[in-house]
């Protein structure tokens, strides 16, 4: 074996010190003032910085961002150092404390928003207008589109700055330089570029900020006259970027910040351009060789200022500022350079004289052998000592084993014992947040500690650079530069291709594709995958092509009203998301991280029924344009009503064309939140006048007309009970009521003297801006039905006598009002309320309502008789086996229940036969023989899980209604199925898309919360499915439950 030319290796060492290394000199440390701008939180930090910076009146400008996320941001320095502005940071909905109390005192008439409504909403812009300022929002779709926006309101310049997109120190440490010289900061995807951003800087000098891990080359080497700045890490990238501008910046102040978070130095970035000075990345404590080349800058006039409290930048931190570098020269660390071990650099903590490969001994410390040195070269900072070993040695330095390196120098001997780590580069397949494990595709399986800071969402399906030690832990991560994408997915399996939805582009499978449907126990083949996904997480490979997904069905979604602790509470329902995963913008999240008003999509069934749920709030703004039954638009895009709610109150309801006019009246802007497919979900906006208050209540007295003496109009009294458990009474004049559209009262029966509605019921008014009573309605209109309640409902349950219930359904309790007559006795709670009873009761003498909407929704509740029984459940189920034990009476069922295969046993009591007879078991016998399932609801025991009779109730089996047909369409977001019998299109299974017009009976049926769908086809194998796996053309039987929602969609003929 010849030996490296020593010409080489000089040049490789020459090239390896360039890309790591700074040039400047070490000087005598100089005393400097410290200082702190600190406030209680971020955005109170953001008002210090500004207070300090800008004195009254002394700005007509201002920026205002969003403090809890970073991307739309980060371009928002030099923006506020053209119009001299501060940048303060708010949260999502409203201003946050202080904000408009400081603009008024800088005062500032002009307020730049960076970022979209779904991080800034329009509630802090119309709080803005409404104080007299004039807001300019800068946003677009994405990160990208906004600092694009950013850069257009800046101005002509011949020079950008391009960052990395998907974290923020790279932009913060050259925020402030950008700022002072007029430079936009435009946000970049590691292995692509939007094409508007690449126009725009043309050919532009560009200063690319970051290793090529996270901008690429290909980007780099894509733009006119580009110069990277870049470290191994956010921190030594910090120093690269003001070394290059070392000459231009003003280190008579120096501002530091954590490299942890970006709030405080975003916010700090402009106070450091009006003095072009830097701003400092530090960690718990300032890196060595950070502090070395501060230390060469600084003087004894500096003034060093912390930018946030102790928590952030340690007072260590701050005091490294002029000071010497730590105590005792001793060996901080030890990497290895190349993959085979032939080099390894060694840091100190301070500088070192010299160096030479006589100072330097490296010994195995389990054979004792020695690793023989060939070269020592330290670094220009004299900081870091690169040790190349000799060619023909053999091992160098090996995986897994332990090496003790002395080094002497200045007169002492440093030991280090370094144990090089096992390193491989592979994909992260499969990642357990909860056990802090991450499986790569070799199978092997790694415990990440915590001190390794990873996001476990985003790491999946990620090509990662990863080091470990003997115990299979994981040292350090870095993932490979890729290109990640999240969206709404269909799969071309013909094709082996994949439409990414609202990105409107389709890409090509790798051959080794990696696959995940739901996360369940496994990849899966693309043969088992579904075709329509709502959430994916879709990585390329370096040719382009789809080397990963992860793909969820969200088929639910709410609109957050607040979090308690694991409990997310949505206006029409609550979550218990204990044990979900959630993301947001790729990253995971806790449930402390969700907020009020956000979106979010969601699968209680997903990860074998842990639960997967994403935040998402893409929106689109813009006033309502043309109004149809069916469609309504907004900016341009049509959306349909379909599946669309709004917030009227503190109740969300079905947005449909008469809710739209009311806010196409208004004149106002509206916000329609979208899902990934592009659906709108929900919509906010302002009703204007025309809104009026909707109240329902309990009557506790009868309406009888009156005439009044002087004016001669019958007027009716109303005394109730409110929803919110208040007495309220009203007088309404009856001929300011329209009848048939302000009122459902037959104008025929108000009389002087007469009884118009009888008490102890319900009725719902609609108040106007002046308390006033402008609408009247007594059950019987479409969104205000009553259905008689016939059958116990238990607190668990989700329905009542067919109607959905949700945790909003407000019941009255008039149990006790019913003996007393005092109405004070009337109690008002909510469903997801805690209550003080388990059921409510069937009772011919006592009888309950439900009064419910159009959707079935169960709206209110009188509940005239309650009890605390809770012994068993009425179960539907799907069962497959009916089989009779030899033991006197008792049956073996096998059945599907909440969607898993279960068995379970009849119990030994002949009362319980009376019922489970014999031509039942034969029924049930023969159609599990002749469509391999038998629906059904039996009464399951809820202590023992076995099925018993209650006395009374002939209920145990009983088969359900069912409607059978051909798919015609299915939604997942507004759970309907439409399904037609008619005999040509059922001999017809090749149909994908059918006429409606054309079939002879077409029924639309509406899926209950926690339907389930069964693959029946193979009549000994019936097992779970998915919705999103029916297709037009596949005969399905749908069953009902004795209720007006399908509880079972159960498919027993596919489509070809």
């Amino acid at each position: 074996m010849s030996k490296i030319s020593k010409k080489f290796l000089a040049g490789f060492l020459v090239a390896a010190m360039m890309m790591t290394q700074l040039l400047f000199t070490s000087v005598a440390s100089a005393a400097v003032t410290s200082a702190r701008l600190a406030g209680q939180d971020r955005y109170e930090t953001a008002l210090r910085i500004s207070q300090n910076g800008w004195g009254a009146g002394s700005t007509q400008y201002a920026v205002i961002a969003y403090g809890e996320d970073f991307p739309d941001a980060l371009s928002a320095a030099p923006l506020a150092k053209k119009y001299n502005a501060p940048i303060l940071l708010t949260a999502k909905d409203s201003l946050s404390a202080g904000v408009l109390d400081e603009l008024n005192r800088i005062g500032a008439t002009n307020v730049f928003i960076v970022g979209g409504e779904g991080v800034v909403s329009k509630n802090i812009a119309d709080a803005l207008t409404a104080a007299g300022k004039t807001v300019t929002r800068l946003a677009g779709d994405d990160r990208y589109e906004t600092s694009l926006k950013v850069a257009e309101q800046i101005g002509a310049t011949d020079t950008v700055v391009v960052a990395y997109g998907e974290n923020y120190p790279d932009a913060l440490s050259i925020a402030p330089i950008a700022a002072a010289k007029g430079w936009p900061i435009l946000l970049t995807e590691t292995n692509s570029m939007d094409d508007a951003v690449r126009s725009f800087i043309g050919s532009k000098k560009a200063y690319v900020v970051g290793g090529s891990g996270v901008v690429s080359d290909t980007i780099l080497n894509s733009l006119t006259g580009a110069e990277r700045l870049a470290g191994i890490d956010r921190y030594e990238t910090n120093v690269a970027v003001m070394n290059k501008f070392a000459a231009e910046l003003n280190f008579e102040k120096v501002f530091l910040a954590t490299g942890e978070d970006f709030a405080d130095a975003l916010a700090g970035a402009a106070l450091a351009a009006k003095t072009l000075s830097p701003v400092v990345l530090v960690g718990a404590t300032m890196p060595a060789a950070t502090q070395a080349f501060i230390n060469s800058k600084v003087t004894a006039t500096t003034t060093a200022v912390a930018l946030g409290g102790s928590a952030v930048v340690s007072d260590e931190a701050l005091a490294a500022v002029g000071s010497d570098l730590s105590g005792v020269l001793q060996i901080t660390g030890v990497t290895t350079l190349t993959q085979d071990g032939r080099g390894i650099r060694v840091s100190f903590n301070k500088p070192v004289s010299s160096l030479s490969t006589a100072d330097v001994t490296v010994v195995d410390k389990d054979s004792l052998d020695m690793v023989g040195v060939e070269s020592v070269a330290l670094s220009s900072n004299k900081m870091a000592a690169d040790i190349w070993f000799l060619e023909d040695n053999g091992g160098y330095i090996q995986q897994g084993k332990t090496y003790q390196i002395s080094v002497a120098v200045d007169g002492s001997t440093l030991a280090f014992d370094y144990q090089r780590p096992y390193y491989t580069n592979l994909r992260v397949v499969e990642v357990n947040a909860d056990d802090r494990e991450i499986t790569l595709e070799d199978g092997s399986v790694l415990t990440v500690p915590e001190t390794v800071e990873v996001d476990f969402q985003e790491i999946l399906g990620r090509s990662a650079k990863v080091w470990s030690d003997n115990d299979k832990n994981v040292t350090r991560l870095e993932l490979d530069s890729e290109t990640v994408k999240y969206d709404a997915i269909e799969l071309d399996k013909a094709n082996k291709e994949v439409d990414l939805v609202d990105e409107d582009k389709s890409y090509d499978l790798a051959d080794d594709v990696i696959l995940y449907a739901n996360d369940d126990d496994s990849s899966t083949t693309l043969a088992a995958m579904g075709t329509e996904y709502d959430y994916a997480k879709v990585v390329l490979d370096k040719n382009g092509d789809v080397i990963f997904i992860s793909a969820y069905e969200l088929e639910e979604n709410m609109v957050v009203k607040s979090v308690d602790e694991n409990e997310v509470i949505g206006y029409n329902d609550e979550l218990d998301v204990e044990d979900f995963i959630i993301v947001k913008d790729g990253k995971q999240i806790t449930a402390a991280d969700i907020e009020e008003g956000d979106i979010l999509f969601y699968n209680t069934s997903a990860r074998n029924n842990d639960g997967f749920a994403e935040v998402f709030n893409k929106t689109v703004t813009g006033e309502i344009g043309d109004i149809t039954n069916d469609t309504f638009i907004v900016d341009d895009e049509e959306f349909e009503f379909t599946g669309v709610k709004y917030l009227d109150g503190n109740t969300l309801k079905n947005f449909d064309s008469d809710i739209a006019e009311e806010m196409q009246e208004s004149g106002e802007d509206v916000v329609v939140y979208v899902d990934r497919n592009g659906d709108a979900v929900f919509v906010s906006g302002d009703r204007g006048d025309v809104a009026k208050t909707t109240v329902v209540g309990y009557l506790y007295e009868n309406v009888v007309a009156y005439k009044d003496a002087r004016s001669g109009e019958l007027y009716l009294p109303v005394d109730m009970i409110n929803e919110s458990g208040e007495k309220v009474s009203y007088d309404v004049k009856f001929s300011s009521l329209t009848a048939g559209t302000e009122t459902n009262i037959n104008p025929a029966t108000v009389t002087d003297g007469a009884t118009v509605i009888t008490k102890d019921q319900l009725i719902k008014v609609k108040l106007n801006s002046d308390g006033d009573i402008a609408e009247l309605y007594v059950n019987g209109a479409s969104d205000f039905a009553k259905a008689d309640i016939t059958s116990t409902v238990k607190t668990t349950a989700k329905y009542v006598a067919g109607y959905k219930l949700s945790s909003s359904t407000v019941v009255f309790l008039t149990e006790e009002y019913n003996v007393s007559s005092d109405e004070d006795d009337i109690t008002v709670v909510k469903w997801g309320d805690e209550l003080n009873f388990t059921e409510i009761t069937a009772s011919t003498e006592s009888k309950s309502y439900v009064y419910h909407d159009a959707d079935y929704n169960a709206d209110y509740i009188i509940a005239n008789d309650t009890n605390t029984e809770d012994d068993a459940t009425v179960t539907s189920t799907v069962i497959t086996e009916i089989t009779k034990l030899t033991t006197d009476n008792v049956y073996r069922i096998k059945a599907m229940i909440n969607g898993e295969s279960k068995t379970i046993y009849t119990k030994d009591e002949s009362s319980v036969f009376n019922y489970f007879r014999d031509n039942v078991v034969t029924n049930a016998q023969a159609a599990i023989t002749a469509n391999g399932y038998y629906a059904a609801k039996l009464l399951i025991d809820d202590n023992t899980g076995r099925v018993v009779n209650k006395a009374g109730d002939a209920i145990t089996v009983m088969d359900l209604v069912e409607a059978e047909g051909v798919v015609i369409s299915r939604s997942t977001s507004s759970k309907e199925i439409t399904i037609t019998v008619d005999a040509a299109i059922a001999d017809d299974p090749n149909t994908e898309e059918i006429d409606e017009t054309e079939a002879a009976t077409v029924g639309t049926y509406k899926l209950a919360d926690s339907y389930q769908v069964f693959d029946a086809s193979n009549k000994t194998n019936v097992k779970s499915y998915t919705l999103q796996s029916v297709k037009a053309g596949d005969k399905v039987v749908l069953v009902r439950d004795n209720e007006n929602f399908i509880k079972f969609a159960i498919v027993v003929e596919k489509a070809n």
